[in-house]
């Protein structure tokens, strides 16, 4: 949270599927906004994607979304956890109560 903090204000750019990539990346991570809207947009785009038998959940602010619309996933919302870290093992001890397994 420090780091961001410390941070300049870079200018906003919209984070849209037609909007051209920004050629100055440590300017457009320096804006907060840029920065949100560049995950939520990761994070919705990768659970719409065709998956096959593959299921991705992302966070979108506390909410949580998925590529498997069947998937109850009442334990981890609201999510207000801000580390990544954190969020990462939240979703491994719902898969194993779901019962996902690794495929290896």
């Amino acid at each position: 949270m420090a780091a961001r903090e410390k941070g300049g204000t870079g200018s906003h750019r919209r984070v849209l599927p037609n909007v051209k990539l920004p050629s100055n990346w440590k300017n457009f991570l320096q804006n907060d906004d840029n920065e949100d809207e560049l995950f939520q947009f990761l994070g919705t785009a990768s659970v719409a994607q065709d998956t096959g038998d593959k299921v991705i959940l992302s966070t979108a602010h506390e909410s949580v979304v998925s590529s498997n619309p069947d998937l109850n996933l009442d334990q981890l919302q609201p999510c207000s956890r801000k580390e990544a870290d954190t969020r990462i093992l939240l979703h491994v001890q719902h898969a194993m109560n779901s019962g996902y397994k690794d495929s290896n």
